[in-house]
């Protein structure tokens, strides 16, 4: 029997102070598959560490964190575990489930990012939402030519209502559209229809050659939305973190 919700079962839901659960500071990067997850990372971390394989049947999860010396750990589908000289050398393994990538972070050294595919037919497991549920900062990728889809409005509805505060909506492919027309159009429709899920909304505009160049130079960087992206994850997660941990000293 469905439970019946009242208004003040939402506003209680809205306030309820939230807990975590993990004691790692993560930022979810999640969106349904080809929708530009890899390349949405590749700008914020600001070097193109990720590739893309819009042929993939199956994306694996991958967990990004911080070490001195490039490490890159991977797990199949039937539990067993090896190293990996360069991600992509895992591009064309179907079989892949989990893969660890760990490189200097530099700035959002002390976080871990995590990138989540979902299916567009498919629901969210539990597990799946207890993880982006206890995100410090959760950043829900869609296509520009086709953004927010009511399957992906459909994923996130399934979320508390206290993350939302600190969730971004990334507009992939940005540069794709036709005109500036074509993007103000979207970004009024997205205002509108999306804006009560998210804190945030920001255009990428990441290509091949646009993310090489975001590596040296910051006009570049700051154009492929990717500068964007991560002074907001120092505002959600990094200060957040350090003072934490001061305070735990």
């Amino acid at each position: 029997m469905q439970k019946n919700v009242s208004l003040q079962d939402l506003v209680d839901e809205i306030e309820k102070p939230r807990v975590r659960t993990s004691d790692v500071w993560r930022v979810v990067v999640a969106g349904e598959f080809e929708s530009g997850k890899s390349t949405v990372i590749n700008a914020m971390l600001r070097r193109p560490i990720l590739p893309s394989n819009p042929a993939l049947v199956a994306r694996p999860k991958i967990r990004i964190s911080h070490a001195i010396t490039p490490v890159i750990r991977a797990e199949d589908t039937m539990g067993r575990e090896f190293n990996a000289s360069s991600m992509n050398e895992l591009v064309d393994n179907k079989f892949l489930a989990h893969c660890t990538l760990k490189i200097p972070l530099g700035d959002l050294r002390g976080i871990e990012i995590m990138e989540m595919p979902f299916h567009p037919t498919g629901g969210i497991g539990e597990r799946d939402l207890e993880v982006i549920s206890d995100a410090d900062m959760i950043v829900w990728v869609t296509i520009a030519s086709q953004a927010w889809r009511l399957s992906e409005k459909a994923i996130i509805e399934q979320l508390p209502y206290n993350v939302r505060d600190k969730s971004i909506l990334a507009i992939s492919r940005a540069d794709k559209l036709k005109t500036g027309a074509d993007l103000d159009k979207i970004e009024t429709r997205l205002q509108s229809d999306a804006h009560n899920f998210f804190s945030e909304i920001v255009f990428m505009q990441a290509s091949t050659e646009k993310l090489n160049r975001a590596v040296s130079e910051t006009r570049a960087w700051e154009e492929t939305g990717g500068a964007a992206l991560a002074s907001i994850a120092h505002e959600l997660v990094v200060t957040p973190m350090k003072a934490a941990k001061k305070a735990a000293e």
